[in-house]
């Protein structure tokens, strides 16, 4: 049987608005212990497929027409729709020239357990980081855009995020177990609405190093 090596990969879990975004691309950019990391951002992928006149040649009209429809109205794609988020990867790592040292930042895929089971012909998730923020929390970093991420966010209504911590809640917070069953080391940081990139990343690693040496 012949061996195919997986790309290593970071998942990021947590609600919409805690931060996953900008710890992502804190950590793609300090890195982890000397390694590399690249960040994956699905919804971000989605959003700039969406655009007219992105993506055209790589998607078909059926396929952008499926992701401006889960974008506008909250959705996740199920197992029969998986085609299009393994293509939005795979385009990914040969647009950003990843490497099999590299480590993948994964944040927004995958979001439910048959999505996870389907990644895991494609990337080795040894690590989970769930940021845990209340619903409260959640709306305050939204109206005053404390990851400096939500600029232009045109999905940032009250009625669609509140379905996104519903979604959350019931089909991805579960994924923590899942890896968690599957030998992944799991690190929860709470994050309130005052936590910027900066403090979070910087919690990681505190319990990374813990985590690596045996300190706690």
């Amino acid at each position: 049987m012949r061996y195919i090596s997986l790309h290593r990969a970071i998942l990021l879990l947590g609600p919409t608005a805690a931060g996953k975004t900008p710890l992502g691309d804190m950590i793609s950019f300090r890195g982890i212990g000397g390694l590399g990391c690249v960040h994956f951002d699905f919804g971000s992928e989605l959003r700039n497929i969406a655009f007219p006149g992105a993506g055209i040649s790589a998607f078909t009209k059926d396929e952008l027409n499926f992701v401006r429809g889960v974008l506008n109205d909250g959705l996740l794609l199920e197992n029969e729709q998986f085609y299009i988020a393994r293509k939005i990867f795979y385009t990914f790592i040969e647009r950003e020239r990843i490497k099999k040292a590299d480590i993948i930042i994964l944040n927004g895929l995958p979001r439910h357990i048959g999505q996870a089971e389907q990644m895991t012909g494609i990337v080795n998730v040894g690590t989970v980081i769930e940021l845990s923020c209340s619903e409260s929390d959640i709306l305050c970093r939204i109206e005053k855009n404390t990851g400096e991420d939500r600029a232009e966010r045109s999905d940032d209504n009250h009625d669609l995020v509140m379905k996104k911590i519903g979604l959350y809640r019931k089909r991805t917070a579960s994924l923590m177990e899942f890896y968690r069953n599957r030998g992944a080391d799991i690190f929860r940081i709470e994050v309130t609405h005052l936590s910027d990139p900066n403090s979070v990343y910087d919690e990681f690693l505190k319990q990374y190093h813990a985590e690596q040496t045996g300190i706690r």
